[in-house]
């Protein structure tokens, strides 16, 4: 899935803007390899709509697999950051990789190892 989705409320770039995001390990050891993009939950964007109850229904935490379907633009990046968003809140551990079409075969195994 990759981070550059636009919401289904208003278009945008969903990546942080931080060059240096998500470059570090939970310990603050430096990771200068990893791509913070790929690694980082999308910010929120201007115009964002909240939807609890479709929040609530793609929970990754209700069942034991989510798939999320639909054509580009239609906010799945956007809807699984705010769910990503909300189980770090509720103190659950997550993790993020953004993968495109670009990325080498590779790419994914080496962001999630």
């Amino acid at each position: 899935m990759s981070g550059t989705d636009p919401m289904a409320t208003g278009g945008g770039d969903t990546r942080s803007s931080s060059a240096d995001n998500g470059r570090h390990s939970d310990d603050g050891r430096s990771l200068p390899w990893l791509l913070g993009q790929k690694v980082s939950v999308p910010e929120r964007v201007a115009g964002y709509l909240h939807r609890a109850e479709l929040v609530e229904l793609a929970m990754p935490t209700r069942r034991r697999l989510t798939v999320v379907q639909a054509a580009g633009g239609f906010g799945k990046t956007t809807l699984l950051a705010e769910c990503c968003r909300r189980l770090r809140e509720d103190g659950v551990r997550t993790g993020w990789v953004s993968v495109d079409e670009q990325d080498e075969p590779g790419v994914l195994d080496t962001h999630v190892v």
